[in-house]
Parts: structure tokens; C-alpha cells; sequence
């Protein structure tokens, strides 16, 4: 039989838009189909299973459900395991990376625990059926029924500081079912969530509240009712402080006077500004707790809004003169429930029987970690037997005892003569005396001391702050079992302070986040938490060492707990941490990197919002990305990805980025890096270098030494191919016109690197290379092993469309003595070469041509070949690297314009564009055959059209 809870659930699930209806599964229309789903949530503790449900397309979202934590790995290894492939994040089919109308509903009845699939429903169908049969089959191991409640709370406080409302409620629900908390504690829970969600009208209407402000309760509990107070009747009066005190004296004392019984730890402004209004009532006037409030909002905000009440600007010295100094006295005021004056008058006086019992009584009606740990220390330093059989007379002082003492304390028991300090004061006494504590003991404590521990003197004390940061660090099991329950108050603790953030906590803040995610169950509601906290850590500015630790941990949970929901939280704080200083780039684009990937494999990731933040951090010019390739050690395969996503243009490229390269690139030709850094090199190497000669003022005298070591760096990492070979012709030619005394030593490098076998299609490159170091002046007996080897292992190999390159490899063969066997080869297959009388050059009729170029020699050769083999055409030369007058008149007068860009400054390019008659063309290379070459296709070009 189905319980109430999950009946309603199920009446809820199964209702429009989904078209499998309640009413019809519930009354069998459907037939025996549906029994096998419902079956497991039969009984007092239902067990896992899957519940279809019905789109609008008639298609399925199947949702495994489970009820806590064991059982839901139990059904996601399940369900992956058995019905295997069916459904899976490849092949089309989705799992849990959607949203659904039904996520709020099942994530409130299963706590969370619970996945969604799609694929192919006919064979999920199946196997499931299947599943349950064996299911059924398979003999029974018992049910998992939750008997700590520490797990529980846990989840509440998660809850509550995401801002869960549902999640919450779902806690306590489950801690009343199994009986892990009484209706009080419940109750309290209640309130406290109300008050952490910021709804205050729902407390004051509690059908409980009457019961509430008549019994003794939590501390966060009365702060809770008090800022409920606060809100529904005196925040919109802050501007008037006398119809505040009317409000409070006439409306608000009547009623909640069992409020103001003691301040105790709390500091809340609004609870601070209640207690004024209490102080400061003519009835009654409490000087002491007015001087008190004044003095702990000093230098705050709040302070001028409490000096207003006092009608004052300066605080009272006086102090109300105590008129009660005997036992009995003390005992009159606590018979009036004035329990905080009875307290602080019977902590004075002398260790008696009497005095024992009013300070346990005391100390439960107010409920107050502080007061209660004065107790304690007062009991445990009496140097007197103490009896406690003749003092725990009744039920009640029993049970006073027992909320001091929970279990009669670990190490003690009521028969001994005493009882163990074991109640810290602060965090630091708590991780002092842990194993005093048992876990449930730790966690109470924590959950208490999270909204009543005393900040001042300890988050201002820096030895007190070291200390704390030592015990995070304490790596012992007991210390990180602790700590997974407890890391959520000390976050709450931390993040109430009325100073938060604090610049000079940022460490420690850092130490507490890390725990926090080493702990976390991959929950959306610790993603929210955790990016609260990040965005906080990233505000303050932390140093590198620290930077690189958030990032590595936030990459290491993000790999374990890659989801839309952690998407969602995340991208947002990498959005933020673009537009701040950045100490560590590295770690922060492995994460990028991380999301990246998954975010372009799913489209329900929202890519068009993920774009527009990536564009923001991924790096976008040489010298960020080369940095983070020379300071990465490890884990930075991922740069592979990024080479080509950097953008050449609106680059500004300064000396001191070229220097900088210069250095990286030192480094690698001089202590050559691991293979993985190799082949990144290999495949950046090549638009590095395009983006250096296509730079607006290349080649610059300042970057020889960058030119040089690129050039050698491209020649060691990079493949030995046509593009490589055009990149390193293009690069040494803006090197040797800015220091052509270079032409010697790097004509010896190019020559051992081109000790590889010869390749018909690379040999135009060849011949480009050799005649640019020859126009630098190498001599010829240097170049001729190359056109040796090259050209004589070619020549009978050569392609029609390579007869012009026959002409050219012969003049050059000509002028370094080059084999003559094969020089006269050559020569014999241009005599039996049909001759073509079409030379496409004369078909440029009565054109004025400008070839600007730095390369002069090669630049003056290409002028008079093209005039000698069409008169008709006028040819000028511009060596020219800027725009000037003459520059501009060639550009504006000529029917064409040849740009040879390998070497030439692109602020010259600029400066005649606007001046061109025609759009201009632009050669291969800077050599005499590259430049006729490309005038030849030009001419053809025109032919053709």
C-alpha cells in the first residue's frame, strides 16, 4: 500500500502536461503495466525505482528516483550497468543534462536523489521490465532506514544557505518520519528555516508561536522572531525613533517580552536595535545593556540609527547598581523569568547545591552556547566534591543537566563527582577538544556555535586566525569526518559577520572553500554555496599560490561533478574572473578549457552564452599564449586546442612582447621541451609566424634576435613541408634586409636543414630560398650542393606547368657553378620543348606596373625580364618601406600594382591602398620568379575571364 506522502507525490507526477493521468493508473485503466514501477514504493520505507512519464509527443522522460544516499549510487549503478547503452550521452541520447517541469517536485519527495534519461523508449522499456523482475527475484538484503541525523541537518543547512526552501522542509519531514528529532526540535527547525528564507510574516502567524515565546529555545531561534518582530512592525519606521519606541512599548513588549530575556551572543543589527528599544523603555530602563549594545556597534552602520534611540550621542557611564546579592534573591528573579539578571548574579556567588541548580535551570531557559559554557567551566574548576544525585532532585533539573550534558558527556557519567569541560566557546576550542566529542555531539555543537560563538576577539585576534587555519589543515580522519558535517556552519559563521568579507581573512576563506569542495556531493545547492564563496575569494584579489589552488580544485570538481546545473553557477564567476586581475592564468584556463569541451558537446548548455564568456578568457595573442606554454609543467595538452583561435588582427605586438617570446623561445632551443610541448610548438610555430610577417611594421630592427630564434625554433619542432619552408623563406627575408651580415650563418643552418629527400612539389620553395641567399651575397660554391642535390634529382621529374621554373633553376645553376651535366640536361629540355609562341605576358597591353618590394636585386631582375619580354609594358620599382610622396604617385599611376608582403611594411600597404586604381596582386615570395609567376597567373586570369 502506497503512504500518504507518496501518493500525493505520485498524483502530482502523474497529472498534465503529462499524459499518463493518476486517476486512470490508480484505477487500473491502464492495466498490470504501471505495478512493477509502483511496487517498490510500497510500504513504510519504499525502495529505488524508475517512473515513466509521458511528453506531449508521446515520447518518455524516465526518472530514477531513491530515497538517500546509498540507495541512490545503488540505482545509478543499476540502471547504467543494466540498461547499459540503451540510453547514453552519445548516439543522440540525452541523461540528466535537461530541464524538466518535474524537477521540483521529485527532487523534494526524493531529497535530491534522483536522475533523468531519453533514448530509445521501446528498449528502455524492456529493460527496465527486466530489471524488475530480477529485482523481485533476487532475495532481500533489507531496507536502508537513516538512524543518524547528522547526514540530515547537514542537507538542511545546505538547503537554507542556497536558499531551498523545499529541499529543507524535506529534511525535517524525513527526521520526523524515522524519529531522529521531537516535535520541539522540528518545530525550532521550522522557525529557524522561515527566518533563514527571510519570512517573516509566516513566523509571527506560526499556529505555534504562543507555545514558542512561552518555552525556553535556541538562540537562533529567538533571533530568528526577533528580526520577524523587527521587520513586520518597526523597519519602516527607522527614519522615527520615537513612534519605534511607541511600537515597541505599546504593540510589541506585550507580547514578546519572553524575547528580551537575554541578548546573550547575539549581534544582528536588527536584534541589536530591539534590545535598545528594550533598554531604553522608561518602565524599566536597563542601563547596562544599552552601554553594552552602543559599545558592540561602535564604528558599524548601525550605530547612529541606536544612538537615536537614546536621545543622546554619548553613551552612559553609569551602571544599574544591583540591589539582589543573596541566593534566594537570585532564585526570585529566575521565579520571574528574568532568567539573564538571575544568571549573572548567581555565577558570583559562592559554589553551592542551590547555586548548581539555579545555574542549570538558568542555563536552559536561556539556551545560550556562552552562558552555557560558563556553566560548565564553573562546575568543572569547583575544587569540591560535587553530588549529583542530591542535586538532580527532579525531572526537570535532570533535564536541565542533560542539555548541558547530552548523553551524560562521552567520558563522564552522572555518578562520577564531576563532569568533563568538554563545551568549547570558540571555533578553535571546538577543534581543540574534538575528540572529547562524538560526531553527532561535534556537529550539534557546530550548528550552535554558527550563530553564537562570539566573532569579536576572534576574527580580529591574527594568532587566533593562524591557529584556526592550522586545524583546517589537520588532515586526520577524525578532523575531515568532522568537517564534513560541520563545514556548512563554519561557512555560515563566516559569512555573517557583519564585516564579510574581511581583506585580511581571504586565506583563510580560500582553506575553508577548498574543504567545502573536497566535501561536496555534486548537489546544485553546494554549487550555489560554492559560488557565493568564489566570487567573494575572487573580489578580494588573491596571490598566485592561492589563485592556482582554487582553480586546480574547481577543475578537479568539475570533472567529478560536470553538469547544466554546475554550468549554470559556474560560468558566471569565470565571466567575473576575466574582468579582474588574473595571477595565475594557467589553472584558470584548465577549467575554461574543461567546460569548454563539455559545453560544446551539449547544446542544451546554453553555448550562446557560454561563447560570449569564453571570448573573454581564452587568450588571444602570442605572447599570453606562449607565456602559458612555458610555464606550464604539466596538464597543458589543452594549448593544442587554443593556437588557433588567437586572433592576428588588433594585435598590438610591442618590443616588449617580442622580447619576452624571444625568451620563451631561448629556453626551448636551449633546453628542448617534452614531446607534448614539441607537437604544440610544431602547430603553433606556423600562424606565430604568419602573424609576424604580416604585422603592420614588419620586419623591425629591435626583432632580429626574435626572428632568428624563430627561424631556428621552426627548423627544429616544425615538419618539413612546403608550408613550413614558405613560412621560414618569408621570415628570413625580413631578417636579412634588416641584417643582411646574417646571410652566411643562416644560409648554413637552411642548408642542413634541407638534408632530406627531394620533393618535386617543394622545389619552387627550394629555388625561392636559394636565390634570396644569393641575392644576400652568399656565394655560389655555398648554394651549389643544394641545387646539386635538389635539381639533380628532379630535373627529369618536372611537370609542364613547371617550364618557367626550368628557366629560372638554370640562371641560377649558371651563376654557382652548378653540376654541368645537368646544366646542359636542362638546357636540352628547352630546346625540345615546343615552342608557344602565347607568352601571357603580351597579353598586358600598355600597362604602367610597380613592383613594391624591400628585396631590390630580385625586385630590379623581375622589372627587366617582364619589359624584355613585353615592350609595351612600363615597369617601377619601389623599395620603399613607408608612404611617402613618390609612393603614393607610383600607386596612383599605375594600371597595377605588384606587393611583395613578405617583406615589406605594412604601414606602407595602408598607405597606398586608398591610392590603388586597381586591386593590387601579391606574389609567393619576394624572389624575381615568384613575382613573374604571380604577374603570369594575373595575365591568364584576364585571358580566361
Amino acid at each position: 500500500m502506497l503512504s500518504q506522502i507518496v501518493h500525493d507525490f505520485l498524483k502530482r507526477f502523474y497529472a498534465l502536461p503529462n499524459l499518463l493521468i493518476w486517476d486512470k493508473i490508480n484505477t487500473g485503466d491502464y492495466g498490470d503495466r504501471f505495478k512493477p514501477y509502483l511496487a517498490r514504493l510500497e510500504g513504510e520505507y519504499p525502495t529505488f525505482t524508475v517512473l515513466p512519464y509521458m511528453e506531449q509527443d508521446k515520447s518518455f522522460t524516465w526518472f530514477a528516483i531513491a530515497f538517500n544516499e546509498n540507495s541512490f549510487t545503488q540505482v545509478r549503478e543499476v540502471i547504467r550497468s543494466f540498461v547499459g547503452t540503451t540510453y547514453s550521452s552519445m548516439d543522440f541520447y540525452q541523461v540528466d543534462n535537461f530541464n524538466h517541469i518535474q524537477d521540483e517536485n521529485v527532487r523534494i519527495f526524493t531529497n535530491g536523489h534522483f536522475f533523468k534519461f531519453r533514448g530509445n523508449d521501446k528498449a528502455i522499456g524492456q529493460k527496465v521490465q527486466d530489471l524488475f523482475r530480477l529485482l523481485r527475484e533476487r532475495p532481500e538484503r533489507g531496507v536502508s532506514i537513516p538512524t543518524d541525523p547528522a547526514p540530515l541537518l547537514r542537507t538542511f543547512e545546505l538547503a537554507l544557505q542556497a536558499g531551498e526552501h523545499g529541499l529543507a522542509e524535506a529534511q525535517i519531514v524525513i527526521l520526523e518520519r524515522h524519529n531522529l528529532i521531537d516535535p520541539r526540535n522540528a518545530l525550532f527547525m521550522r522557525i529557524e528555516m522561515l527566518s533563514r528564507l527571510n519570512c517573516w510574516k509566516e513566523i509571527l502567524i506560526h499556529p505555534q508561536m504562543e507555545d514558542l515565546l512561552k518555552s525556553p529555545r535556541p538562540a537562533r531561534v529567538t533571533e530568528g522572531i526577533i528580526r520577524a518582530v523587527y521587520s513586520e512592525y518597526l523597519e519602516t519606521l527607522e527614519s522615527d525613533s520615537e513612534s519605534m519606541k511607541k511600537v515597541f512599548s505599546e504593540e510589541i513588549w506585550p507580547v514578546y517580552q519572553s524575547l528580551f530575556r537575554v541578548r546573550g551572543s547575539l549581534t544582528h543589527p536588527h536584534v541589536l536595535m530591539c534590545f535598545m528599544l528594550r533598554s531604553v523603555m522608561p518602565e524599566e530602563p536597563m542601563h547596562e545593556l544599552r552601554n553594552e549594545i552602543l559599545s558592540l556597534a561602535s564604528g558599524q552602520a548601525i550605530e547612529p540609527l541606536l544612538r537615536s534611540l537614546t536621545n543622546d550621542s554619548t553613551s552612559i557611564t553609569e551602571t544599574l547598581e544591583i540591589a539582589v546579592f543573596t541566593l534566594e534573591e537570585a532564585k526570585s528573579l529566575a521565579d520571574n523569568s528574568r532568567y539573564e539578571e538571575a544568571f549573572k548574579l548567581a555565577v558570583q556567588l559562592p559554589l553551592s547545591k542551590e547555586q548548581i541548580q539555579l545555574l542549570l535551570i538558568c542555563a536552559y531557559e536561556l539556551q545560550d552556547l556562552t552562558i552555557d559554557k560558563q556553566v560548565v567551566d564553573l562546575i568543572f574548576q569547583s575544587t569540591t566534591i560535587i553530588d549529583w544525585k542530591s542535586i538532580l532532585t527532579t525531572r526537570h533539573l535532570r533535564t536541565c543537566f542533560e542539555y548541558l550534558y547530552p548523553l551524560n558527556d562521552k567520558k563522564s557519567n552522572i555518578q562520577e563527582s564531576n563532569v568533563s569541560a568538554t563545551l568549547p566557546g570558540s571555533w578553535n576550542e571546538w577543534f581543540d577538544k574534538m575528540e572529547d566529542f562524538d560526531l553527532n555531539q561535534a556537529t550539534m555543537l557546530a550548528r550552535r556555535g554558527a550563530v553564537e560563538w562570539h566573532r569579536d576577539g576572534f576574527l580580529d585576534n591574527s594568532a587566533e586566525m593562524e591557529k584556526f587555519k592550522n586545524f583546517l589543515k589537520d588532515g586526520s580522519k577524525t578532523t575531515q569526518d568532522t568537517l564534513n558535517l560541520s563545514m556548512l556552519y563554519l561557512l555560515r559563521f563566516f559569512s555573517e559577520d557583519t564585516q564579510w568579507p574581511r581583506e585580511e581573512l581571504k586565506d583563510t576563506y580560500g582553506e575553508l572553500h577548498r574543504i567545502f569542495l573536497s566535501h561536496m556531493q555534486g548537489t546544485s545547492e553546494e554549487m550555489k554555496i560554492s559560488s557565493v564563496w568564489l566570487r567573494t575569494l575572487l573580489n578580494l584579489g588573491l596571490p598566485k599560490d592561492q589563485y592556482r589552488s582554487l582553480f586546480e580544485d574547481l577543475t578537479v570538481t568539475w570533472r567529478k561533478y560536470a553538469s547544466r546545473e554546475y554550468f549554470s553557477t559556474l560560468v558566471p564567476v569565470l565571466s567575473q574572473s576575466a574582468d579582474i586581475p588574473c595571477p595565475d592564468l594557467l589553472s584558470r584556463c584548465r577549467l575554461v578549457h574543461q567546460v569548454q569541451d563539455l559545453a560544446s558537446k551539449n547544446k542544451n548548455f546554453g553555448i550562446e552564452e557560454w561563447v560570449k564568456v569564453e571570448d573573454k578568457l581564452i587568450p588571444k595573442d602570442w605572447d599570453t599564449y606562449f607565456g602559458l606554454l612555458h610555464s606550464a609543467q604539466n596538464d597543458y595538452q589543452f594549448l593544442a586546442d587554443w593556437y588557433e583561435q588567437i586572433q592576428n588582427k588588433d594585435i598590438d605586438w610591442t618590443p616588449t612582447s617580442a622580447l619576452r617570446v624571444n625568451d620563451y623561445f631561448i629556453d626551448w632551443i636551449v633546453e628542448e621541451p617534452e614531446s607534448i610541448k614539441r607537437s604544440i610548438l610544431a602547430r603553433a610555430l606556423l600562424p606565430f609566424v604568419q602573424f609576424i610577417v604580416q604585422y603592420r611594421d614588419f620586419p623591425r630592427i629591435d626583432d632580429v634576435d626574435l626572428y632568428e630564434n624563430v627561424a631556428e625554433a621552426m627548423r627544429i619542432f616544425s615538419n618539413k613541408n612546403e608550408e613550413t619552408l614558405q613560412s621560414l623563406i618569408k621570415l628570413l627575408d625580413g631578417l636579412l634586409l634588416k641584417k643582411p651580415g646574417e646571410a652566411d650563418a643562416q644560409w648554413r643552418y637552411m642548408k642542413e636543414w634541407l638534408t632530406f629527400q627531394p620533393i618535386l612539389r617543394l622545389l619552387s620553395s627550394i629555388f625561392d630560398c636559394m636565390e634570396l641567399f644569393r641575392d644576400y651575397g652568399v656565394p655560389g660554391m655555398e648554394i651549389k650542393p643544394v641545387w646539386d642535390e635538389w635539381v639533380g634529382r628532379l630535373y627529369d621529374k618536372f611537370e609542364k606547368d613547371m617550364d618557367s621554373l626550368r628557366d629560372y633553376l638554370i640562371l641560377l645553376g649558371e651563376e654557382v657553378s652548378g653540376n654541368y651535366d645537368v646544366l646542359e640536361l636542362l638546357r636540352k629540355q628547352v630546346q625540345d620543348i615546343t615552342q608557344d609562341n602565347s607568352d601571357p605576358l603580351q597579353k598586358l597591353k600598355n600597362m604602367k606596373i610597380t613592383i613594391f618590394s624591400c628585396r631590390e636585386k630580385a625586385a630590379n631582375r623581375a622589372a627587366d625580364q617582364i619589359m624584355k619580354r613585353n615592350s609595351l609594358i612600363t615597369v617601377n620599382v619601389c623599395t620603399s618601406d613607408r608612404a611617402t610622396d613618390q609612393t603614393t604617385a607610383y600607386a596612383r599611376n599605375s594600371d597595377l600594382s605588384v606587393v611583395v608582403t613578405a617583406c615589406i611594411s605594412h604601414a606602407l600597404t595602408y598607405g597606398i591602398k586608398d591610392h590603388l586604381s586597381y586591386e593590387p596582386i601579391y606574389p609567393r615570395s619576394s624572389g624575381e620568379a615568384g613575382i613573374i609567376t604571380r604577374l603570369e597567373e594575373y595575365a591568364m586570369s584576364l585571358n580566361a575571364s
